[in-house]
């Protein structure tokens, strides 16, 4: 799970993760919605095995990338059997469960299909960021785009205390439990113990004088060579990406 979460990858020292966060955030962003607005299945299936091929030619390891794409996956994959059984006219097979009986539709696999395929090429454009940004970057380029403070002081949080609720997590259920009600013990010893972690880290930063975060005191660096190759790169796969919507 620390895998899962960690921006370790992306501490790393490269070309990609020493672009300007902000450049890469607009790419993204902008490569999203030409992702989600193209007509064509090949566009969708150009990005979801590129984006892994760039990842592991920055050595981050298969399984990671994996685990980091199960849980869209899995959302795309109920997108496409729920789209499948209740959508269209045109009945390609029966599935009789009982006195059940389910209807798979060949207009519903079909758009289906063409749903995966726009979840997975955008996961795969937000996989490529948090692999080559670490979250300080980008909630610095947040700032600096002039988002509300408070959301990027929540966000800092957040990710902060992952790791400490998986920490506890993972002590409590280290513990021996014989039954599924000692288990639905574990899990509320669980949220008990986040409960009092927010309540100490949140009297802790008081007693420190703790302000909301002074946007004005955010300075990003000023772009680099690189970051202006980077801005023709990306352009061009822009433009790509355009012509092929």
């Amino acid at each position: 799970m620390n895998d899962i979460f960690s921006d370790y990858f992306a501490q790393r020292d490269n070309f990609l993760t020493r672009l300007d966060a902000r450049l890469k955030v607009v790419f993204v962003i902008m490569a999203i919605i030409l992702t989600l607005g193209s007509r064509k299945v090949f566009v969708p299936w150009c990005i979801i095995l590129s984006v892994p091929v760039i990842l592991l030619s920055l050595k981050v390891p298969l399984k990671i990338i994996i685990h980091r794409i199960c849980a869209p996956l899995g959302i795309a994959l109920s997108i496409l059997c729920i789209q499948t059984f209740y959508y269209g006219g045109t009945p390609i097979w029966r599935l009789h469960i009982g006195a059940l009986s389910l209807t798979a539709y060949a207009e519903g696999l079909r758009y289906g299909y063409a749903i995966v395929l726009k979840i997975m090429a955008s996961t795969s454009w937000v996989l490529f960021l948090s692999m080559t940004t670490s979250l300080p970057k980008l909630l610095e380029a947040g700032l600096w785009f002039k988002l509300p403070p408070a959301w990027i002081e929540v966000c800092f949080l957040t990710y902060r205390y992952i790791f400490v609720l998986l920490e506890d997590a993972k002590t409590v259920f280290d513990a021996p439990f014989r039954s599924l009600r000692s288990l639905g013990v574990l899990a509320g010893t669980i949220v008990i113990k986040a409960y009092d972690q927010s309540i100490a880290t949140y009297e802790a930063m008081m007693l420190r004088g703790y302000k909301n975060i002074n946007q004005d005191l955010v300075t990003m660096e000023r772009f680099k060579t690189a970051d202006f190759l980077a801005v023709f790169i990306f352009g061009l796969i822009l433009i790509a990406l355009g012509m092929s919507c």
